[in-house]
């Protein structure tokens, strides 16, 4: 018999390698597929489910996704199509059903799902590291050559593959059970093949904010000093031909970035000197609309785009680069405060769950790594990698009831 959560990581997977097909229908199969799974799911195993959907991370979730729905009526009510808001609530009732799957996959095979996630992610990098070296198209940005591959735009490959490398990490360092003999050697090459990929990917913040990824692992995970020390040399060893190989672009980069510095008079015509430059000019055009127009309330989430901020010459507007902004804008003061309350709640819920799962300790460390990520990027929104950190975090909360109901027993 097909385990549930092979499927649900299948319809994943084909939802990844078709981000680059403009199709709309696309985006409704993974909500139908799930939603159909899921109603299979609670006739099939009620008394499971009721834990699983009444679980106080279930509940975190409906809230989120009941903000959500109101901000899309906010919008429609500020003249936004709400249809955009509305795509992207789909986006979030297939993390709520991921979350439910996770918490039910818990109790069917922990370790089935740790290693059909090391298989999902290696295709990911495999075909991110194929189209780095040419395998897709490319577009120049600001000098910088972007690729467009199979897994997405070089934003989200760069997602994936910094997930992807705390995850294998977080394998190496806290599920050494599970992992023996070969199982170990092919994590040890996933991990540098995700390294390779990351750093290919010429995502800057990434590649900064990934010594801060793994020192979370290490800290929640109650590392000593010695086991610490170890382990940094280990990373160090592995990490630093690679990095003196492909370093020397990054750090043009990023003394360009210092060079250059923020100037926020820069008159029409004038050329941006880096990035991150253009982003903070963008955000600041984006913020002085949501401040005289959307101030309480926000434009909707998803609406962004729509806002007065830059665009391409070729007629595409963008979004924010970056979710503090985009929150601030779409949810405004009351809905950003709403939102920052739950995330709070969220995070000290996956704290307290540390002592009863160790997958807590990934979960809450790429959390934090990817909030870090999202004051200069696409994360919450756009990074796929959700999908597979959603479905993680309902496996933790099932692995932490079961022990649980273990101690009372």
């Amino acid at each position: 018999m097909i385990k549930y959560h092979y499927i649900i990581f299948t319809i994943i997977s084909i939802r990844i390698f078709t981000l680059n097909l403009q199709y709309a229908g696309l985006n409704l199969l993974a909500p139908a597929f799930l939603g159909l799974f899921f109603l299979l799911s609670v006739f099939k195993n009620s008394t499971l489910s009721i834990r699983a959907l009444s679980n106080k991370m279930m509940m975190l979730n409906y809230l989120i996704l009941c903000l959500f729905f109101i901000s899309s009526i906010i919008g429609w009510m500020n003249g936004f199509e709400l249809s955009i808001s509305l795509s992207f609530l789909l986006k979030y009732v297939v993390i709520l059903f991921l979350c439910y799957f996770g918490f039910i996959a818990a109790s069917r095979g922990y370790k089935a799902s740790l290693f059909y996630f090391i298989l999902i992610l290696n295709i990911c990098n495999f075909f991110a590291l194929l189209s780095y070296f040419g395998l897709g198209k490319n577009e120049v940005v600001n000098n910088i050559v972007r690729p467009i591959g199979i897994v997405g735009y070089s934003e989200v490959m760069s997602h994936i593959s910094l997930f992807s490398l705390l995850f294998y990490f977080y394998l190496q360092s806290c599920e050494k059970w599970i992992l023996q003999g070969t199982y170990r050697i092919i994590v040890a090459f996933s991990l540098i093949l995700a390294l390779v990929t990351l750093l290919l990917s010429s995502t800057l913040k990434n590649i900064l904010v990934l010594p801060v990824g793994v020192f979370f692992i290490l800290f929640f995970s109650g590392f000593g000093f010695s086991r610490l020390l170890k382990v940094t040399l280990l990373g160090a060893i592995i990490a630093s031909p690679i990095i003196v190989y492909y370093g020397a672009d990054l750090f043009i980069r990023l003394d360009k970035v210092v060079t250059a510095g923020i100037d926020l008079d820069i008159k029409k015509g004038d050329m941006v000197q880096s990035t991150f430059m253009f982003r903070v000019l963008h955000w600041k055009l984006l913020l002085t609309d949501w401040y005289n127009n959307y101030f309480y309330l926000g434009a909707g989430v998803g609406n962004v785009p729509f806002m007065k901020g830059f665009g391409y010459e070729r007629g595409f507007k963008l979004d924010a680069h970056g979710d503090i902004v985009k929150f601030i804008c779409e949810l405004g003061v009351v809905g950003g405060a709403i939102f920052a309350l739950i995330y709070y709640k969220f995070i000290r819920l996956l704290f307290s769950e540390l002592p009863f799962s160790t997958l807590s300790v990934f979960c809450l460390s790429v959390i934090l790594t990817f909030t870090i990520v999202g004051v200069a990027g696409k994360v919450f929104y756009s990074a796929y990698n959700l999908y597979f950190l959603s479905f993680l975090v309902g496996l933790s909360f099932g692995v932490s009831d079961s022990s649980r109901k273990r101690r009372q027993v």
